[in-house]
């Protein structure tokens, strides 16, 4: 194999070459030999170096990702020296992570818990199952049938209550889900904004970099003044913009973990209610579980001499007697708390010079607008109602009902439901004043026919009779407000009417006596003054300008019946039309 691996170069003469001469196959194997030979070292070879370039790409992706970390932590550096709201909101992402943590752990013992109990529960279940409540002639017999069908009442309690644990757990997951979600997508926001203006701070550090004479052979030509002072400026309303989104952020963290503290404290109080039964059931086993002569306990005593204190007619005398004494007590000793009226909306002025009226319901801004209504508005026609055969008109079937509503000798909620839904017909024949003053002395619902927001409630019709007030009160106050300027709006009279008492609301929370910008639709407005509740068509330049409003309202998310809206107006002057 040697002669032949060298090409045979020392081939001998005569003889001697015959005798070396080798078979053809073998040669040939020999030589197939020597080239797979050759083919495996390239093979290792080529694995070796593919395994080096994989190794070289691997490190080369951690080198270039850690290299963005580093400028991402630069970036998010300035940001921090730029927005405090940044450190805010992560502070804020952790106390929500907390207090969700708490909940998981209330959550996984409240299941350690429940396996417990149902051992607990189905085992006294069981081994006391035979236990009956017979009458026993003998006095140790039925003290050992009550001891332990007191065990059997204790094992049912405590099944109910293993039942109760586990709606419990249930909810508590389901909230404790729904806060996750909630706090991964405000942390997932603000990531976004963050980022955002990490880069835009990084460009803002590197163009500001002094420029050597190489410079614009590796970072380009040098911006101008113009392009700078643009670029700044972007810059500064994009930092604004981040801030706002970031306390936006930061409000809503701050709810989670309100929400999230309440509901852990409101699960643990609904697992504790229940507890109390197991607890009395255990606590029936201490009273009368023990063998001897039964004694009476306090309970016994109590009921004992009220039964013969009732049994008389001077104990019954003297029982409520002092019930009404106890209770006339209790009435003295109780804080009296004034209810306090709602006069203007809170207004708050902005750094560029306008106003934001918020943290207020609309119902209460409309209450106000109400008040205020009524205390301008002359009441000398307001016992004047209308008498039949005069000018064809037909009078009132409930005038006296409607005359003692009007003076505030009765409410509402006194009169009896027929008188309610005879009287509801009457109130189309009644003034606008009329119906401002019926809607202001029964202020305690909810206007524009939502129920009641008091604990005054009343019935459906009674109910029923305040839609039927509010529905023809605002669309009356509609009407006057837009005056002759509301063509083509009649269906939106109610609206309108509504919008008309929030403007005379909120006139009070601002100083300047403007007019307002009342926009009817998307491209028809006109101007309202609410001094004088009425609106003209023209701008009135002699004013000094008006004020005009975005309305930002929102529904309570946190309120079940979807009814209560956040009242939020912000409103700037306007000083020339088409400004």
């Amino acid at each position: 194999l040697k002669l032949i691996c060298v090409g045979g170069a020392r081939r001998r003469a005569g003889a001697r070459r015959s005798q070396m001469r080798l078979p053809e196959a073998l040669v040939v194997r020999a030589y197939w030999a020597k080239v797979g030979a050759g083919a495996g070292q390239y093979a290792i070879a080529a694995v070796g170096c593919a395994v080096a370039l994989n190794e070289l790409r691997r490190w080369l992706k951690q080198v270039r990702q850690a290299r963005k970390d580093r400028v991402h932590e630069a970036g998010l550096k300035l940001v921090r020296e730029q927005l405090p709201s940044v450190s805010l909101v992560e502070g804020l992402s952790t106390a929500v992570e907390d207090a969700r943590a708490v909940a998981e752990r209330l959550a996984a013992s409240v299941d350690k818990l429940v396996e417990i109990l149902d051992a607990a529960g189905c085992g006294l279940q069981e081994a006391f199952n035979d236990a009956c409540m017979e009458d026993q002639s003998e006095e140790d017999a039925r003290f050992v049938e009550d001891f332990l069908s007191g065990w059997r009442e204790v094992g049912i309690a405590t099944a109910a209550y293993r039942s109760r644990l586990v709606e419990a757990s249930i909810e508590l997951r389901d909230a404790t889900r729904f806060l996750e979600e909630e706090r991964r997508s405000c942390v997932r926001e603000a990531e976004e904004l963050n980022t955002a203006i990490a880069q835009a701070e990084l460009v803002a550090k590197k163009r500001s970099k002094p420029r050597g004479p190489f410079s614009r052979l590796t970072r380009g030509k040098r911006p101008t003044e113009e392009e700078d002072r643009a670029f700044q400026e972007q810059l500064d309303v994009q930092r604004e913009m981040t801030n706002a989104g970031l306390q936006r952020i930061a409000a809503r963290l701050e709810e989670l973990r309100a929400q999230a503290a309440k509901t852990t404290m409101r699960s643990v109080d609904l697992m504790r209610r229940p507890a109390r039964h197991v607890g009395e059931k255990l606590l029936n086993l201490r009273a009368e579980g023990t063998i001897g002569p039964r004694t009476k306990t306090p309970t016994g005593d109590f009921i004992t001499r009220m039964l013969s204190t009732i049994t008389t007619a001077d104990g019954r005398k003297k029982l409520r007697e002092a019930e009404e004494a106890e209770e006339a007590e209790r009435a003295a000793s109780a804080p009296v708390q004034a209810q306090v009226q709602m006069t203007s909306p809170p207004a708050e002025q902005t750094k560029d010079g306008d106003w934001v009226i918020r943290g207020v319901y609309k119902h209460q801004v409309l209450k106000a607008g109400l008040r205020l209504l009524d205390e301008s508005w002359p009441t000398a026609d307001l016992f004047e109602f209308p008498q039949s055969g005069v000018q064809g008109a037909k009078g009132l079937m409930k005038e006296q009902l409607f005359h003692a509503l009007l003076s505030g000798s009765i409410r509402l909620q006194s009169i009896p439901a027929n008188d309610v839904a005879a009287a509801q017909r009457d109130l189309q024949k009644l003034s606008l004043r009329q119906l401002l003053r019926l809607r202001v002395l029964h202020i305690d619902f909810t206007p524009s026919g939502c129920g009641s927001d008091t604990v005054t409630s009343v019935g459906n019709t009674q109910e029923a009779f305040m839609t039927m007030l509010d529905g023809r009160l605002f669309r009356l106050l509609g009407q006057r407000a837009g005056g002759g300027n509301l063509a083509g709006l009649e269906d939106d009279l109610h609206r309108l009417g509504v919008e008309a008492v929030l403007f005379v609301a909120a006139s009070t929370s601002v100083t300047s006596s403007r007019p307002w910008c009342w926009w009817l639709t998307e491209d028809r407005h006109i101007f309202f003054d609410p001094a004088r509740f009425e609106s003209h068509a023209q701008f009135p330049s002699d004013e000094g300008g008006v004020h005009e409003v975005v309305d930002y309202s929102k529904r309570d998310k946190h309120e079940p019946t979807g009814r209560l809206v956040w009242f939020h107006w912000r409103g700037l002057s306007v000083g020339r039309e088409g400004g």
